[in-house]
């Protein structure tokens, strides 16, 4: 009688020695699982798998690789596509001290790969070192791992490229009689022999991946090969403003940058679609990294993150932290899938950053990575803040109101006439009971209300339209996120507050009572079943409080999940409830309260979903409507 799992398993599959197949059921199905099931028509009696000793061990001996099968290896780890080859022959001529570089592709770089700079050169007794694996200028002792100050250091790159191509390097030395040129065939090499060349360095690197089918046929089409090629000579360029840089692809000229002043003027230089009113200078100091750059206003979002840019000494990557910090910085600031336009530049002690970290050093890895993350995170909101980051104060909204700061207007006001009572909280840190003072003046000075819905301005750009409700709503949503960062004063009730919990979640009333301290309520389990409240944050109304506290307890279940992510939620949910609406009218001194308040918190002008605040109508083009100058 046959097994089950014999019965079970196709003919042409069979189970090297010293496996067997398991058998189970899920869900009242029966499922088979074979750990190891190779077809047998591939099995042959050669197959390391079936030359097994008495224990069950392959036969085969442990042996050293041949040199040229080892540099094929590492070729998977450091030539990916034509741009990886272009990345690491633009390395080598950066750490050469070349002062321009030009870069040739055909059919994307599949074809052909020339690079050629006016670096240092190699000199003829180096040349053939250079493509030997593990041969570099830049390393000598294992301390100087430690700090790695050039973009290359590992002595990979030119052999693995030579071992996958059909490759030819050719250098000069300054004041070299001739230049000397070494060709290298899918790793074979031929001898060096002289070569007519300028001062510097050229490589050619043709048919790449030649004798490498199973590579060659995973890449792309030449246009998508070639659109990597240019992304990474935008980085470099943005890396290095002080080289030229130029790009051609079968024959046409796609990049030509000469040597720029700065990173600013080479950002605009290769992206000029980006208005440059858009962004503003990233300045940043710490012990552990100096921050530089553009941060691009809130507004400025694309739905791609290919504008931005993190630069670690010079090099380009993508680091996890750094793409962290940034989406901290600008987070509430735009729509979900939008990305902001950032060029993030960092400086930091060579000692404090392992770039080693990575095959293809894309990576980092900071000593003191926390640090970083708050310096980045910190330079990018002070960038992109509207005003100095200050707590707001709040204005008498006794005083008569006046848009040029004469006396009070006697007309009557164009802006509504009643408002509800409560409005605007109090500001931050400040008891209820505290008088109103007024505020730090805004740029905007408040015109009229239109339509009860938006406040017209006069800014020193022009006319300047503010949406009074995502105004609102951006200065409670920062209340509450300051309160939890540094939490305030709060106004103790008179009798506790107590909450039933429901069935579900009634045994987890501890649970609750720390998340709602953790929102800056005082609060303590008052049984098994129930949760006592005992004060909430001063800014907070008796109306908003009771609301507040009652959805709280209505969705506690969700609210137990998560709770950082459900913080967010709730400010911006409380943020949008509690604010001001649309058609609501506004006296004149709360109008010009908002403003102030809005400018004074130094939060980004959008609001936490992303909308934008303000919208200005700038006076030039005020003026060319009306055909003036």
């Amino acid at each position: 009688m046959q097994s089950a799992s014999s019965r079970q398993r196709p003919a042409w599959i069979t189970s090297p020695p010293g496996y067997t197949s398991n058998f189970g059921r899920l869900g009242g199905r029966r499922k088979v699982v074979l750990p190891f099931l190779l077809p047998s028509r591939l099995l042959t009696p050669s197959h390391p798998l079936l030359s097994c000793g008495a224990e069950g061990g392959p036969m085969s001996a442990i042996r050293v690789l041949p040199d040229d099968l080892v540099n094929k290896i590492a070729a998977g780890e450091v030539v990916e596509r034509p741009s990886s080859v272009v990345k690491e022959l633009v390395e080598n001529a950066l750490d050469a001290g070349a002062g321009r570089i030009t870069v040739a592709v055909r059919d994307g770089g599949r074809s052909s790969i020339v690079v050629e700079d006016d670096g240092v050169g190699i000199s003829a007794g180096d040349l053939p070192l250079a493509i030997q694996r593990h041969a570099t200028s830049k390393l000598s002792t294992v301390g100087d791992l430690a700090a790695i100050a050039t973009l290359g250091f590992r002595g990979e790159a030119l052999p693995s490229i030579a071992s996958v191509s059909r490759f030819t390097l050719t250098s000069r030395t300054k004041g070299a009689p001739e230049g000397r040129r070494v060709r290298v065939e899918g790793g074979r090499i031929q001898p060096a022999e002289p070569a007519g060349l300028f001062e510097g360095t050229r490589v050619e690197v043709e048919d790449l991946f030649f004798n490498v089918p199973a590579r060659r046929k995973f890449l792309r089409s030449p246009a998508t090969e070639l659109t990597h090629v240019i992304t990474l000579m935008e980085h470099y360029a943005l890396a290095r403003p002080d080289c030229a840089f130029v790009l051609e692809s079968d024959g046409r000229n796609l990049l030509n940058l000469a040597p720029s002043p700065d990173r600013t003027e080479r950002f605009f230089e290769l992206f000029p679609e980006l208005p440059r009113e858009d962004f503003t200078e990233l300045e940043g100091e710490g012990p552990v990294a100096g921050v530089s750059g553009l941060a691009g206003k809130p507004a400025r979002n694309l739905g791609t993150a290919r504008y931005q840019f993190t630069l670690v000494n010079g090099r380009f990557i993508r680091d996890r932290l750094l793409q962290h910090a940034i989406a901290q910085a600008y987070e509430n600031t735009h729509p979900k899938g939008r990305y902001p336009v950032v060029l993030l530049c960092l400086a930091v002690p060579f000692s404090k950053v392992d770039v080693n970290v990575h095959p293809a050093k894309r990576e980092v890895r900071f000593v003191e990575g926390q640090a970083v993350h708050n310096i980045v995170a910190a330079a990018i909101r002070r960038a992109i803040a509207p005003g100095p980051p200050s707590a707001p104060r709040a204005a008498r909204v006794s005083e008569p109101f006046s848009p040029y700061g004469g006396p009070p207007l006697s007309a009557p006001s164009v802006f509504g006439t009643h408002a509800a009572g409560g409005l605007f909280a109090p500001p931050l840190n400040m008891p209820t009971s505290a008088p109103f003072q007024p505020a730090a003046p805004s740029p905007l000075r408040a015109l009229c209300q239109w339509r009860h819905s938006f406040i017209l301005c006069d800014s020193p750009e022009g006319l300047a339209i503010v949406d009074q409700h995502v105004a609102h709503e951006r200065i409670r949503f920062e209340q509450f996120r300051r309160f939890l960062d540094a939490p305030g004063p709060r106004q103790a009730f008179l009798v506790p507050h107590r909450f039933t919990l429901p069935r579900q979640v009634a045994h987890r009333a501890e649970e609750l009572a720390a998340l709602l301290c953790a929102q800056g309520f005082e609060a303590e389990a008052g049984g098994e079943e129930s949760v006592l409240v005992r004060s909430a944050p001063a800014f907070l109304s008796q109306s908003e409080t009771d609301r507040l506290l009652s959805e709280f307890f209505e969705s506690a279940a969700e609210v137990l999940k998560t709770p950082r992510d459900r913080w967010r939620e709730v400010l911006i949910m409380r943020s949008c409830r509690g604010s001001v609406m649309l058609n609501d009218p506004l006296t004149p001194e709360k109008a010009q309260y908002l403003l102030d308040t809005l400018y004074a918190l130094g939060a980004p002008l959008t609001c936490p979903h992303g909308r934008p605040i303000v919208f200005t109508l700038k006076e030039s083009e005020l003026l060319a409507k009306f055909d003036r100058k």
